[in-house]
């Protein structure tokens, strides 16, 4: 589960907003957008301010979070179903160092039928203001054009390492902050 909520933050990373004129030769400036996991608790919101009611939260920001994960059982194949592969090595040769176009060790690898699940998670914005927002989200709109595919690992014979992300309920609000409207971020 660390593995994808790391890979998930990680698609949620590289966004920028423009704050206006006042970089180099008078250019536009881009700021990054910083995502992080980031729990929804009123503890997290005290640590995050620093145990200070005084401390303003830095906008514009994206927190991710687990919100439910739950077994797909539409998904289930055959959950006793067993493949085994046969896997060869390229020889390597320490003198040289580098691999020959000889056979090297040979292995038999036993894979079994993975169990689906749905995990949702929760990407939250925190802007202060609508065109910080609307920026935010014309890039994460392009981005997922409705989905978004994750490589969670390398492995070749690793028949989990694809997997989907897929962008479902937005949910556009105003000023609408779990802890109150008085707040400017939105």
């Amino acid at each position: 589960i660390r593995n994808y909520r790391l890979q998930f933050i990680r698609a949620f990373g590289g966004f920028s907003v423009k704050t206006g004129r006042g970089g180099p030769n008078n250019t536009e400036q881009l700021l990054k957008v910083p995502c992080r996991y980031g729990d929804p608790s009123r503890i997290a919101a005290t640590i995050v301010r620093g145990n200070s009611e005084n401390k303003s939260l830095t906008v514009p920001f994206i927190t991710c979070f687990i919100s439910n994960l739950a077994m797909a059982a539409q998904r289930r194949q055959d959950p006793f179903f067993s493949k085994t592969v046969q896997v060869n090595e390229r020889k390597y040769d320490e003198q040289l160092q580098r691999y020959t176009n000889e056979i090297g060790n040979r292995y038999s690898v036993d894979m079994f039928m993975p169990v689906p699940y749905d995990l949702t998670m929760q990407v939250d914005l925190w802007t202060s203001n609508e065109l910080q927002k609307q920026q935010i989200m014309e890039q994460i709109l392009t981005l997922f054009n409705p989905s978004i595919d994750l490589q969670t690992g390398t492995n070749a014979i690793d028949w989990t390492q694809l997997t989907i992300v897929e962008l479902t309920d937005i949910n556009w609000s105003s000023r609408s902050i779990p802890v109150g409207t008085e707040n400017d971020i939105d």
